[in-house]
């Protein structure tokens, strides 16, 4: 039997109830609000729930309650109750949980004592002849699929809605698509909110073809759904849903900058902020602002069972100010985080390579245990002068860092490739085993020779701890640059570069140029399975090389992102798997990248364009709203050419947004981080609802 979802949802709207407000004090956003996160737990009805009617099974949020009966369902928020019953359903269709949770609910009451079994999941067979529902969801949504199989009509799907006197509810469809309901008494149709139905098919090809649906609501109150044409034999797919969304936030700028994931599903984000106020929850190594600007760490666990989604938390910095540029996480739960300082006074340990500030402003390494909420490792690295950090990463126990500087004297090991710049700006790279004490915690370290300016932007390490660089130059004889690679000499106004070197031999591999005759920059590098070398940045070049199973051959606006997969044992153009841009009418950066277990690709940055290329998905946002910079997130297969551009959005808001990195855990969840001045999240979805004057975000959805 070939199934065909559809999908639903309803949301909480808090702020249609009577006397609602949306204003909370600092104080007022505890770990409450992220227990409204959690999954929806189905039980069933043994005694718990006393009812006027029998209820079968039950679901609870902080925000609202639901019962699942006979007919239908049943919701009641803080005043209202409403029911929702299928027209004509089956009474007799058995509920299937499925999911089972580990720890069941205790109950200690008058009426009933026990335990009762949760689930994350609750099915109904043949509700209507060969349609089946799933009852599933997150925090204040129950959502739900309606599986219509090959031959069976979905026109029989009727619903309809009524309040607690059993009087037909207002129902009406917003400009959004979206359903609204509400009851007789509150003389509105805004109580609770059932997301406008998105649906695609996924054909022979393995591209997505969005399905036409709507709703239509009767004018007795009775809600169908509408589709379009679609191929019955053929699966659809559900909708876009955002499972986790949260704003980062004090009484001043608090940017998110990078974010990671361990093995374990907690997700790793970390950032700058210039407030005493920062929402700092769970445990912590230090609770307050050292002074100006400091970093901050913070792990989420987005599906804790004990509601503690945020198990560690912390402020680090000293009496001036920090700038925070990537974030690595090993097995064990440690976060290791590199960036920039100016202050003489940031806190190190025993086993530091350099305990005191050596130049104006220099690199730092600073390492914290999670788990053990311990502050493991911490140094200054560089020279008399500025030293940038472009990235940070972790293999074998040991941290691989990247930048930029201007000092003459970085510290470099003995067998160093170049030990100062030759001209302008030079890259450097630097191997930091933690567990060793000073400068035997240098393992590697150099600077790698160019004649002019160049800068390092990001970096990573493959399986077999070959180090890969990447980043920008201006220089003709960049150390780099290898015989075989795709472009090996210079082109001009700044072309981006990409090596691959063994650090332990100061032995370069493979490296090459990348770019047109305009300025060309690469921000975002990883490595897949086979050993291809991905990279992504912007280009204002009309001639970048893109190659003819792009996506986008040719520069649409200004300037543009790109997505690029290198070769590196092929020889010059046969090295260059793919290259395609990514832009509309004006302008994009690409600043992060990330690659997921089955190869496919997720790039992110900001966008100043009105016609971004969408995907083949629906997205969680196809249009701006037009007030100013948006983010832009995008999923590609290169392997598919014109078709390659599986999904993408803009997260756009009535102000300015960035992205400032994505990363994609082994479930397909994609993570991405930035700030922005606006509120970008849907209606509901934020746990903090109102961002302040530049506040650090984390939005997390399943395309």
């Amino acid at each position: 039997m070939r199934l065909v979802p559809f999908c639903a949802a309803f949301v909480f709207v808090a702020a249609a109830l009577p006397g609602a407000t949306n204003e909370k004090t600092f104080a007022d956003k505890t770990a409450q609000e992220l227990l409204a996160r959690v999954p929806l737990r189905f039980e069933p009805n043994r005694g718990q729930a006393r009812s006027p009617e029998p209820v079968q099974w039950l679901a609870r949020t902080p925000e609202a309650a639901y019962a699942f009966t006979a007919d239908g369902a049943l919701v009641r928020t803080r005043t209202h109750l409403l029911r929702m019953r299928m027209q004509g359903a089956n009474p007799a269709a058995p509920f299937q949980p499925s999911r089972q949770l580990p720890s069941p609910t205790s109950y200690v009451t008058t009426a009933f004592r026990g335990n009762v079994p949760g689930y994350q999941r609750l099915r109904r067979a043949n509700v209507y002849p060969g349609i089946d529902i799933a009852y599933y969801g997150t925090g204040g949504r129950l959502e739900y699929d309606f599986e219509v199989a090959a031959g069976a009509d979905a026109a029989t799907i009727r619903l309809e809605f009524e309040d607690a006197g059993g009087r037909r509810a207002h129902v009406r469809v917003n400009q959004s698509g979206d359903l609204e309901v509400g009851t007789s008494e509150s003389g509105d149709a805004d109580v609770i909110l059932q997301r406008a139905p998105v649906v695609y098919q996924t054909g022979a090809d393995g591209v997505h073809k969005e399905v036409a649906a709507s709703y239509r609501v009767d004018a007795d109150g009775t809600v169908r759904l509408n589709l379009g044409k679609y191929d019955p034999a053929a699966k659809l797919v559900i909708d876009p849903i955002i499972y986790y969304t949260q704003y980062f936030f004090g009484s001043a700028a608090s940017p998110a900058v990078a974010v990671t994931h361990d093995l374990q599903g907690n997700v790793y984000v970390t950032g700058n902020t210039q407030a005493t106020d920062f929402y700092i929850q769970g445990n912590y190594v230090n609770l307050g602002n050292a002074g100006g600007q400091d970093a901050w760490i913070m792990k989420i666990n987005p599906v804790a069972q004990d509601g503690n989604f945020v198990p560690f938390s912390t402020y680090y910095g000293g009496s001036n100010n920090e700038i925070v540029e990537g974030i690595a996480v090993d097995n064990n739960g440690v976060a290791y985080i590199a960036g920039m300082t100016e202050s003489t006074d940031l806190p190190t340990t025993a086993n530091a390579i350099l305990t005191a500030l050596p130049g104006q402003e220099n690199a730092f390494v600073a390492a914290f245990d999670t788990v053990q909420v311990l502050f493991t490792y911490g140094t200054y690295l560089g020279g008399s002068l500025i030293d940038d950090v472009g990235g940070i990463a972790l293999f074998n126990e040991k941290i691989y860092v990247a930048g930029t500087t201007t000092s003459t004297n970085f510290p470099c090991t003995a067998n160093a490739i170049e030990t100062a710049p030759l001209g302008g700006t030079e890259v450097w790279v630097s191997e930091i085993d933690p567990t060793q004490t000073g400068t035997a915690g240098l393992v590697q370290s150099t600077l790698i020779p160019g004649s002019a300016d160049d800068a390092a932007y990001a970096i990573t390490v493959d399986k077999s701890g070959l180090v890969y660089v990447a980043g920008e130059t201006g220089s003709p004889d960049f150390w780099g640059i290898s015989a075989n690679g795709v472009q090996n000499t210079y082109d001009q106004s700044g072309d981006g570069f990409v090596f691959q070197m063994n650090l332990q031999a100061m032995q370069l591999i493979y490296g090459t140029y990348l770019g047109g005759s305009n300025l060309d920059e690469i921000h975002g590098v990883v490595v897949d399975a086979k050993g291809n070398i991905g990279v992504a940045g912007l280009t204002l070049s009309t001639d970048f090389p893109a190659t003819q199973n792009a996506f986008q051959t040719s520069l649409a606006g200004y300037m543009a992102a790109f997505l690029a997969v290198i070769n590196p044992s092929a020889t010059g153009l046969a090295g260059l798997n793919y290259a395609t841009y990514f832009g509309g009418n004006f302008a994009e950066a690409g600043y992060s990248l990330a690659i997921d277990k089955n190869g496919l690709y997720y790039f992110c940055g900001y966008t100043l364009s009105s016609n971004l290329p969408m995907g083949s998905i629906a997205a969680i946002n196809p249009t701006s709203a037009g007030a100013g910079i948006d983010v832009f997130v995008a999923q590609i297969d290169t392997t598919k050419g014109l078709n390659g551009l599986l999904y993408s959005s803009y997260i756009t808001g009535q102000s300015s947004q960035i992205a400032s990195s994505v990363d994609v855990d082994s479930n397909g969840i994609i993570y991405v981080v930035g700030f922005t001045s606006a509120d970008i999240f849907p209606a509901g979805q934020a746990i903090n609802p109102n961002p302040g004057i530049l506040d650090g975000y984390l939005f997390a959805f399943h395309p």
